[in-house]
């Protein structure tokens, strides 16, 4: 008994050993912030490639669902690092003056894709991803901002409000879209109800 105790100790020690905690630094964050690049960069490809295809749709999704867990992570990590040097403030800042460019650029893709996403009807889906990324990507520019330099944090703030623009825009166009397809919804219902009452009062004739 006391030997198989030992043996489950020192099998849990070695877990220990073989499974150290992972360092969350600037180099950390910038790889982060890469990944978040290349996550977006394939979903404007699928986006710009997009014809209204269902399938084709999900996969936009599930591109959406890399690019949040993407931004979690960045957050996680950036939160945990600690203040960055000037180096590593001037890189991580040219990062997201880069990972803006692609970002607002798939924004406007997605723009003139409201007439395909609403023939797919996907628009509410789209609309609530938006919104979301929205709410990450400010997280993610705020505790960035903390950790850069004074100079870098107000490069940082100035690229994070284009981008927060790029993203008003896009929620601004979905939300005409969705409230577009309600409000079409309740006439289709509403004709509907009127054209079964009538052929209701044509039975009981």
């Amino acid at each position: 008994m006391i030997c198989n105790t030992l043996l489950v100790v020192a099998l849990s020690l070695g877990l220990v050993q073989a499974s150290p905690i992972a360092k969350r630094d600037a180099a950390t964050v910038l790889s982060d912030l890469e990944t978040i690049g290349n996550d977006v960069t394939t979903l404007k490809t699928d986006v710009t490639n997009w014809t209204g295809d269902l399938l084709a749709a999900l996969g936009i999704l599930s591109d959406y669902n890399t690019v949040k867990s993407a931004l979690d992570t960045a957050i996680t990590d950036t939160g945990a690092a600690s203040a960055f040097t000037d180096t590593e403030s001037s890189s991580i800042t040219s990062e997201v003056t880069s990972l803006a460019t692609i970002i607002i650029a798939t924004l406007d893709e997605l723009i003139s894709k409201e007439s395909t996403a609403a023939s797919a009807g996907v628009t509410s889906t789209l609309l609530s991803s938006l919104e979301t990324l929205k709410t990450d990507t400010d997280e993610l520019g705020a505790d960035l901002e903390a950790k850069a330099t004074t100079t870098d944090a107000a490069t940082i703030a100035s690229t994070l409000a284009s981008i927060d623009a790029a993203f008003s825009s896009a929620i601004a166009a979905y939300e005409i879209l969705e409230l577009q397809y309600r409000l079409h919804k309740r006439r289709e219902d509403t004709t509907n109800n009127a054209n079964e009452a009538a052929l209701q009062q044509r039975l009981n004739i």
